[in-house]
């Protein structure tokens, strides 16, 4: 991740300060070019050029300052976020604590659960071939006098990714589904999401959003009524009754309802200009929100995938994805001094998808090194506990038999 900048705050923090510079400079660069014309004004052929020169430094130092002023009005953030996939039964994966993985195998276990047709493309179409899987193989060698020792060796395989346009666009509206839905989260927490008193403040629906929804099956679906989805059909109504504002709902099988509702200033927008970018727009921000496919595995930190998932590494590929947030305040939102506290959100949005979604930062947050440690010991430790256990099942058995021999 690009190094973060809290871009609204500092705009408010640093606007006057420089709006002042800018003034000052140009009176006292102005009051000092009148007062040398006296000085000079025998030379007549030269006063023009003097005069040139004083408006030349005059621009000059405004063009600095506003060149300062521009570079905090705009952000970048880069998200390098991974989707988990077991080739071997071609699903997707939920890494514990890892909330981008939690959002991506719950958007599709519920997609597949109530539209069979999703699966069957998936399964169709996979990312991955299972002929590329080669498994571990394990040789244990054992020396006179010695305990055996156990190698396991693993084979890389060659090209593993299918650049299959078909699973790759089902995955790409995943992703575009859970990066709305985790702005909708973000954005609710911070309006309140029963904030319909603040004129100021709109609730951005389905209504509001029609070229992704359109095109975007995961949206289209968790967003359809409930009396139009089959699975709901024997839904108590009295459940939806309850009050006016239903904001999602979640059942034990996997399936869930969300109307998806975007808290935003009144004068907000939202756009997908092209596949695999939102656009945020209001009268003083910008916010471009993109993604793609790297083109790359991610690296897996060592006995990750065997401890922290329990699953075969040769089963598994991290798919890396980078998310850019560009965040880019307009100029003219300069000179507007009321009602920022409706665009303070705009900072944490980038800090919030960071926190959610970088693979790197969660690999951190949790401190795997120290993890891997404590499991590699647990794993040592039941692996002297099972032989300890055999050892005594031994024993008890060879004291059976001699006393049935007696």
């Amino acid at each position: 991740m690009n190094e973060h900048k809290n871009t609204v705050a500092a705009v408010l923090n640093t606007r006057e300060a420089r709006l002042e510079i800018v003034v000052v400079a140009f009176i006292l660069t102005f009051g000092i070019n009148l007062a040398s014309t006296n000085v000079v004004e025998y030379w007549d052929k030269e006063i023009f050029l003097v005069g040139l020169a004083g408006w030349f430094l005059i621009f000059i130092a405004i063009g600095y300052l506003l060149i300062k002023l521009g570079k905090s009005l705009s952000s970048k953030t880069i998200v390098s976020a991974v989707v988990v996939i077991d080739v071997k039964e071609n699903s997707i994966l939920d890494i514990p604590g890892y909330d981008f993985s939690g959002r991506m195998k719950k958007v599709f276990d519920a997609a597949f659960l109530e539209n069979p047709a999703y699966l069957n493309i998936w399964n169709k179409f996979p990312l991955f071939k299972k002929s590329n899987v080669i498994p571990i193989h394990v040789q244990s060698v054992k020396n006179e006098g010695e305990s055996s020792i156990l190698y396991s060796a693993i084979y890389e395989s060659e090209n593993p990714v299918i650049k299959n346009e078909t699973s790759m666009k089902l995955l790409n509206e995943a992703i575009e589904y859970v990066l709305i839905e985790s702005i909708s989260d973000q954005l609710s927490d911070y309006f309140g999401f029963s904030n319909n008193s603040d004129s100021k403040i709109k609730k951005f629906n389905k209504k509001d959003i029609p070229e992704v929804l359109l095109s975007n099956r995961f949206l289209y679906l968790f967003t359809t009524p409930l009396e139009e989805r089959l699975i709901y059909s024997k839904l108590n109504s009295s459940l939806t009754e309850q009050g006016v504002n239903l904001k999602s709902i979640s059942g034990s099988d996997g399936s869930f309802f969300t109307s998806l509702g975007i808290y935003l200033p009144k004068d907000s927008s939202i756009k997908r200009p092209k596949d695999g970018v939102l656009t945020l727009s209001s009268d003083r921000a910008i916010i471009n929100l993109s993604f793609e496919y790297a083109g790359e595995k991610h690296v897996s930190p060592d006995h990750f995938i065997e401890l922290y998932l329990g699953k075969n590494p040769s089963n598994i590929e991290l798919l890396k994805i980078n998310i850019v947030l560009d965040v880019s305040i307009k100029w003219m939102s300069l000179f507007k001094f009321d009602n920022w506290k409706y665009y303070r959100w705009i900072d944490r949005l980038p800090f919030n998808i960071f926190e959610n979604s970088d693979f790197k930062f969660h690999i951190k947050k949790i401190n795997w090194p120290q993890v891997r440690a404590q499991a590699r010991v647990g794993v040592i430790s039941s692996r002297f506990e099972e032989r300890a256990r055999k050892r005594e099942e031994q024993r008890k058995l060879s004291e059976i038999k001699k006393t049935e021999g007696s």
